[in-house]
């Protein structure tokens, strides 16, 4: 049956009958829900994305089962909380299931439970909507709306951009102006404005480069902020985008070699070599597309008479690093090493 057909055959249904028709099918999908966390809990405890060719649960429900990424990280949170307090597994569940608690207010204190707290936080946000749950939070948790505020905006432009602080400076100032949390809020922000004094224009407008450009506004506060003041006393004559642009570069030189006893060239050789992407490959062809986090292995382990050629390394992510590693020496024997390196 066509949807439009669908929609044309409930025509009938009475009031009655159409509102108890949405209260069942939504009592369904909460039942569905509450079911798909807790199986979630133990696909992760068992880490079968790795075998499915991804680097973590969430990169699984994105990517696999195309989630978007909100509604995979509410849930991951979700089942995190559970698993962090047990205790509270049961009554979580339940009010799931009756529609007192859902993964969005679940996600919004998942950064802010501990053993102390984690009772007075559910029984206070369940029933509650986002607002109130937004209400709740800024008086109950120190500093809360400065971390609510912190959001960012980006925009990704096509084709090469020739950036100038002024259209930077627009960007921002409407964010700034229509974002949820107002300045008032937050202390120690920063915004590039036109008058600023403290913020000197830069001489020349950014070099042309070739590529993507992305416009991007972001609020700093405390230490973030502080920095980014100084860096523009140390390079007053500097547009911010070269400043960032600088810093990101910094950052992506340090975790594109990892630590490793693996020289610094041979590494750069593996890295453009397996174009930057983890290099295992699923039973059914996949092949995992985490780009971050990634790790030079030894195809032949050293302990089992391996070597530092570059035809025995490859990249693999953290996730699958670790399989690799369980495959070789057991799951037993990886376990009892990470316990005893913790200690």
């Amino acid at each position: 049956m066509q949807v439009a057909e669908k929609i044309q055959s409930l025509e009938h249904l009475s009031q009655v009958e159409l509102v108890g028709a949405l209260d069942k099918y939504l009592g369904a999908e909460r039942r569905l829900l509450g079911c798909f966390i807790l199986y979630l809990i133990e696909f992760d405890r068992r880490k079968i994305f790795r075998e499915l060719g991804f680097s973590s649960s969430y990169q699984w429900m994105t990517s696999g089962l195309g989630l978007s990424e909100s509604s995979a990280v509410r849930r991951t949170n979700a089942a995190r909380i559970m698993v962090r307090f047990p205790h509270l597994a049961e009554k979580i569940f339940s009010k799931i299931l009756n529609g007192q608690l859902s993964v969005m207010v679940l996600s919004m204190i998942f950064a802010h439970m501990n053993n102390e707290n984690c009772v007075e936080l559910i029984e206070n946000i369940s029933g509650k909507n986002r607002l109130e749950v937004e209400k709740f939070l800024a008086n109950r948790i120190e500093g809360y709306h400065a971390m609510q505020s912190t959001r960012a905006w980006m925009r990704i432009l096509p084709g090469p951009s020739k950036p100038s602080e002024s259209s930077e400076i627009s960007e921002i100032s409407e964010v700034s102006e229509h974002s949820e949390a107002s300045s008032q809020h937050v202390q120690n922000e920063v915004f590039f404005e036109a008058k600023s004094n403290q913020m000197p224009a830069p001489a020349a407008p950014a070099t042309q480069v070739p590529g993507p450009a992305i416009r991007l506004a972001v609020t700093l506060v405390g230490e973030g902020a502080r920095d980014l003041l100084r860096l523009r006393e140390l390079y007053p004559y500097r547009d911010p985008s070269q400043i960032i642009n600088d810093a990101l570069g910094l950052m992506r030189k340090a975790r594109d070699l990892p630590a490793s006893r693996v020289p610094k060239a041979i590494q750069r050789q593996i890295f453009a070599r397996d174009g930057n992407q983890c290099t295992f490959v699923s039973d059914d062809g996949r092949r995992c597309s985490e780009r971050g986090r990634l790790q030079v292995d030894h195809i032949l382990p050293v302990a089992k008479g391996g070597d530092d050629r570059a035809e025995n390394l490859r990249l693999l992510c953290a996730a699958h690093n670790q399989l690799m590693a369980e495959r070789h020496f057991g799951k037993d024997f990886m376990r009892d090493k990470v316990t005893s390196a913790k200690h």
